[in-house]
């Protein structure tokens, strides 16, 4: 079997980045720029000229789903949206009436007109930065949405038609008590979503949180409270009827983010912006990391990509064995191959930290407590 026979499909997703910001979070390392109407201008004739050389290499593929992320794509005007929206479907002449098209937004930024707007020009899934209901973590986080605005923004997608809304939790925060996550847990019972991502906070290099990382680690909770808190997180949010289909991720009625569950089954995917991300023909490469640059990369034929590299196949396997585990049904039995793989896997279940059906080995619940060693253990 190889490896082109074992991931190429037809299926493809395509990631915008849209990177502006009206302020920077202090734990985000992403890419990110002020927002600015000229800087806008700029990038949205850049996207379109980037998704018209992608044209060629889109003839024979069937498009899956499409995520504005950033940033704040919702900072965005409307009708730069548009553009792009109608340029996609320009590159897909027959598409897929079942893709899933998601833009990230902040919830003040969300208004009735612009909410129906984004379900007249197809959008049809949100997924709102809320990250907290408590006043004092918003504060922390740099969040500017307090408890009342992020209630009212996820109300009013309702209202507006979107059946699928997402919003974004984090946990761990430092000075956190697990009386306090609660509280926001206990919020989630009565909103109209359909999905929920729950991260730890992390403080990476790039964020203004990283500059003070070792004071704020001193009144992080302890791994034994931050695993308390997942437990009661997981707890609560079976209880209101959302299933954990991965590691981070919890959705009602089935509504799977289609795009991120593309990330952890080796779907490839364009990614179209400044700094994004694509994943080809087993090669990884990223979009240099300056506006400036990019736009004239795509409309001057000046270097396009500032990182670029090829998995062999054994590699791209072991990596797509440990994303497989992220999910509830684990990876398949086919996929553990090599006499190493299969002997990794033994010690995991020998651990406790993986489990077995006919079909498939999955993370067990200790398993999934101790995911990053296990995804060291197959790397």
């Amino acid at each position: 079997m190889t490896g082109k026979h074992f991931f190429m499909a037809k299926e493809i997703s395509l990631y915008i980045h849209l990177p502006f910001c009206r302020r920077k979070c202090p734990y985000c390392s992403f890419f990110v720029l002020p927002y600015k109407a000229e800087n806008e201008a700029l990038l949205i004739e850049a996207i379109l000229a980037h998704l018209e050389l992608l044209r060629q290499h889109l003839l024979d593929r069937t498009l899956v789903s499409v995520y504005f992320g950033g940033g704040t794509p919702s900072v965005v005007c409307v009708d730069s949206l548009k553009l792009i929206i109608e340029k996609i479907h320009t590159l897909f002449p027959n598409p897929n009436v079942g893709v899933e098209w998601t833009i990230e937004a902040n919830p003040e930024d969300i208004t009735l007109d612009i909410a129906k707007s984004y379900i007249k020009m197809g959008l049809n899934r949100v997924s709102l930065g809320v990250q907290s209901f408590l006043e004092h973590e918003l504060v922390f986080l740099g969040r500017k949405a307090k408890k009342p605005q992020s209630i009212q923004a996820i109300e009013t997608l309702y209202q507006a038609g979107f059946a699928n809304i997402s919003i974004d939790l984090i946990f761990e925060l430092m000075n956190q008590s697990i009386e306090d996550f609660e509280k926001t847990l206990q919020i989630v019972e009565n909103l109209p979503i359909s999905h929920l991502s729950l991260y730890n906070l992390l403080i990476e290099e790039g964020s203004s949180f990283f500059r003070k990382k070792e004071s704020l680690e001193k009144n992080r909770p302890s791994s034994e409270e931050g695993a308390k808190m997942l437990e009661k997180a997981v707890q609560k949010l079976e209880q209101y009827g959302f299933e954990r289909y991965e590691i981070s991720a919890f959705c009602k009625h089935n509504l799977r983010s289609v795009h991120n569950t593309g990330y952890w089954t080796g779907r490839e995917f364009y990614g179209i912006g400044p700094s994004a991300w694509s994943f080809i023909d087993q090669k990884r490469f990223q979009c240099v990391q300056n506006l400036s640059q990019y736009y004239n990369s795509v409309l001057k034929q000046d270097p396009l990509y500032c990182f670029s590299e090829t998995l062999d196949f054994a590699s791209l396997l072991n990596e797509q064995i440990g994303l497989n585990l992220r999910l509830k049904e684990g990876v398949t039995k086919e996929r553990i191959q090599s006499e190493q793989n299969i002997q990794t896997i033994d010690r995991l279940k020998k651990r406790g930290w993986v489990g077995e059906n006919k079909s498939h080995y999955f993370l067990t619940e200790t398993g999934k407590l101790f995911y990053d060693s296990v995804q060291m253990e197959l790397l």
